[in-house]
């Protein structure tokens, strides 16, 4: 494996070089693993996102409808959000992790955080600083919609329901607009440069990060039930597709291994060099840790999308017990193991990015694949049920 670089050693070592910037597979390895997992998990946050948006808009957790109960709006509405947002928060420190290593060398410790104004200096020579800020603002704006959620679960007063709930929403929607901003200008989105898949998703995120802080201060004057469904429900819901958006759109940029992702521009320039061993290329395609295969990002949505299944599948039987508390805690145990089987897939996809070309390992991966779309289907059946159930509650 170290011969990934190893021809280029004495290549000149500068911010223009490949080798610069992965002067070791484990550094490669490092960044192709990080920005696996930023895409991944802001894809399964918009996910999440997007479910609660649907179902705020479905009648549910409308409270002037005759089938609105709060269980049912906690269940459907404010678990995916708040599991959404912990998605977001953990892709965002990704993001973070990946830019303030830049600079770290091999056998070096790994830095969690900056350390100081010399390491931010660091940084800002090879690349421009509006990607960590824009991490930090997506970080910080998470965090933010953390509080919402989690305060969504209790009865709190006027004034703590206003802060809590509402101002802390207003603030993740701006930091997620300011860290979108900041992607734009990096990107230099005016130059509509609609061939690229970093101006897709930057546009997206825009998109995202205005109807996330809308709502938000809509939020905080008390609005009419007409202008809470329109201008808060419906704008959540279209700031929750343009994230999807984006977020795949963030995959296609890992699947051609373009590690600066929508943040950093300077890395997406350069390819792995063609003059690895034909050996070690056999042994990548044999058990399927070469270069992604395209195929691979609709599966990995699809292992996303049962792992949001299960969520709500969760958060149904324990906020709304329709069923005995025997088949409930056999229902939550059911969901459970779904939603970390899916995960364990997921964990399996950051190192198995196609169909192995050596048998049995390419029919394990394909009855794998067929297995979790059974597992999909009964996860979708089974919460469309349940909202059914619902509905005649």
């Amino acid at each position: 494996m170290a011969s990934l670089t190893a021809s280029l050693e004495t290549a000149r070592s500068s911010p223009s070089d490949f080798v610069f910037w992965y002067p070791s597979w484990d550094t490669w390895k490092f960044r192709r693993t990080l920005t696996y997992w930023i895409a991944v998990t802001f894809a399964e946050g918009s996910v999440l996102f997007v479910m609660g948006a649907s179902f705020a808009m479905s009648g549910l957790a409308d409270v002037t409808s005759p089938s609105y109960h709060r269980v049912s709006d906690l269940a459907l509405v404010g678990t995916p959000y708040c599991i959404g947002a912990l998605c977001f928060t953990v892709g965002a420190y990704c993001g973070v992790l990946e830019v303030v290593n830049l600079t770290t060398r091999e056998g070096e410790r790994l830095q969690f955080f900056v350390t100081g104004v010399r390491h931010v200096r660091q940084i800002a020579a090879v690349v421009d600083l509006r990607c960590f800020w824009s991490y930090m603002a997506n970080f910080v704006g998470a965090i933010a919609f953390n509080v919402n959620t989690i305060s969504g679960y209790f009865e709190l007063g006027f004034v703590l329901n206003l802060v809590l709930v509402w101002g802390m929403a207003a603030l993740g929607g701006f930091c997620f607009t300011l860290g979108a901003v900041m992607d734009c200008g990096n990107n230099k989105v005016w130059r509509l440069d609609i061939h690229t898949a970093q101006w897709w998703a930057s546009v997206g995120n825009l998109i995202g990060g205005i109807c996330f802080l809308e709502p938000g201060v809509v939020g905080l004057f008390s609005p009419s039930h007409e202008v809470y469904y329109w201008l808060i429900d419906f704008v959540y819901l279209v700031g929750s597709v343009a994230f999807f958006a984006a977020a795949v759109f963030l995959m296609w940029m890992w699947k051609n291994e373009q590690y600066g992702l929508g943040r950093m521009p300077e890395l997406n320039s350069f390819m792995r060099p063609e003059r690895l061993p034909t050996n070690l290329l056999d042994f990548h395609a044999e058990y399927g840790c070469g270069k992604s295969d395209a195929w691979q990002i609709p599966w990995l949505l699809l292992y996303g999308f049962n792992a949001s299944l299960s969520v709500i599948d969760i958060a149904i039987v324990i906020f709304v017990p329709i069923e005995s508390e025997e088949n409930s805690y056999q229902r939550v145990l059911q969901a459970l193991l779904n939603f970390m089987l899916s995960h364990g897939v997921l964990f399996l996809g950051s190192v198995l990015h196609h169909v192995p070309t050596k048998r049995p390992f390419s029919w394990l991966v394909i009855y794998m694949r067929f297995v979790l779309s059974l597992y999909t289907l009964h996860s979708a059946w089974s919460v469309w049920k349940e909202v059914r159930e619902l509905r005649n509650v």
